[in-house]
């Protein structure tokens, strides 16, 4: 009986093990996968910008990649790997990824609203609109191309 016992559990065992072992070889080959799948200056912002956080999603739509990372950051690129969208609503862009924006509208963000998460940027053909966590109202900011504030927009 005992005997029976332990072999019941040897095949249990062997079989979460092969499982285990399968689920990390699928994942690990899905993310290797969609690493080779993202251009180079994607592949160069992620580095540069969101240095220490893990890639747990990244897919090709349409003519756009866009990733996802384990801290719930997501970024959309272009089809020539150039960002496009950095968004995180739930804990607000990494201090690292703000820097995405030029020196001076970093430093505006740092002497205004120092306190106050960013939930996105987002470029735009005159520059760069950023949306803070100012819940319940809403605040965005339209910085110039060099960072300049143009606009505050403030919804009540």
């Amino acid at each position: 009986m005992k005997r029976l016992h332990d072999f019941k559990y040897a095949i249990v065992a062997a079989i979460a093990f092969m499982t285990a072992i399968t689920a990390t070889a699928a994942v690990s080959g899905d993310k290797k996968g969609m690493e080779t799948a993202l251009p180079a200056k994607a592949k160069t912002f992620i580095t540069e910008y969101l240095a220490g956080e893990k890639v747990v999603k990244s897919k090709k739509d349409g003519d756009k990649y866009k990733i996802e990372c384990s801290s719930g950051t997501k970024v959309e690129f272009d089809k020539n790997g150039m960002w496009h969208e950095i968004k995180n609503g739930k804990h607000g862009i990494s201090s690292s990824a703000i820097k995405v924006l030029p020196n001076a509208a970093v430093l505006y963000l740092q002497n205004n609203y120092n306190e106050v998460a960013v939930k996105k940027i987002e470029k735009e053909p005159e520059g760069y609109m950023v949306e803070l966590d100012t819940a319940p109202d809403k605040c965005e900011i339209l910085f110039a191309k060099e960072g300049n504030v143009k606009k505050i927009m403030h919804d009540n």
